[in-house]
């Protein structure tokens, strides 16, 4: 438990990007714990530790929501929404699960998107196999690999207007954009483009 109190004061004032030196209530919470696991009062250390560990998932939510593609020309974007935090406690955890999406609604009213960003969570690792194989693209009717700066997305368009582009980013996080009645698949393609993409793998560490 040491070891966890050390490495969650580190992401408190690193992983978080915030000012050096300032506390907060994931340090004060990771100092209480520190304070009632030196008391030998583990229950207490681990309860504090929770109250860190879901405040330290809110924080980086926040700092992922902010790598979301804003609204197209044309086009009209909700605020981004934490729809899951939940995962396993611990060090691998401490993001597990972390689910955010904004909805886009064409303004006619005529088409709506949305993107949906995922990342450390455990099905992930089953889209692993099938994002970015090109022998899984081959076999499916509809689906094509697209170009997206250096990384490879795979596009999923029906024909009817409906349609989704996945990325995955070092096994780790995934970027989702999915729409209904598009009249083009670039439609798609041109959000996904228009997500901040360095900012989410520098905030993520890939």
């Amino acid at each position: 438990m040491l070891a966890l109190l050390s490495t969650l004061a580190l992401l408190a004032t690193t992983a978080l990007a915030a000012p050096a030196a300032r506390a907060d209530t994931v340090t004060d919470q990771i100092d209480a714990a520190r304070q009632l696991y030196g008391d030998g009062d583990l229950g207490g250390a681990l309860t504090e530790l929770g109250y860190a560990v879901q405040d330290i998932k809110a924080k980086q939510a926040a700092l992922l929501a902010t790598t979301l593609p804003d609204a197209p020309a044309g086009w009209s974007a909700e605020e981004p929404e934490v729809t899951s935090a939940g995962g396993a406690e611990g060090m691998g955890g401490l993001v597990a699960g972390q689910m955010i999406e904004r909805q886009y609604t064409r303004d006619d009213g005529g088409a709506t998107m949305t993107a949906e960003l995922m990342a450390d969570n455990p099905m992930i690792a089953m889209m692993a196999g099938l994002v970015g194989n090109p022998a899984f693209a081959s076999s499916q009717t509809g689906m094509e690999r697209v170009r997206i700066g250096r990384e490879s997305a795979m596009l999923q368009w029906n024909g009817d207007g409906t349609g989704e582009i996945n990325l995955l980013l070092g096994n780790r996080v995934l970027v989702k954009v999915s729409g209904e009645g598009l009249e083009d698949k670039e439609d798609l393609v041109a959000l996904l483009k228009a997500w901040k993409l360095d900012e989410l793998k520098a905030k993520m560490g890939v």
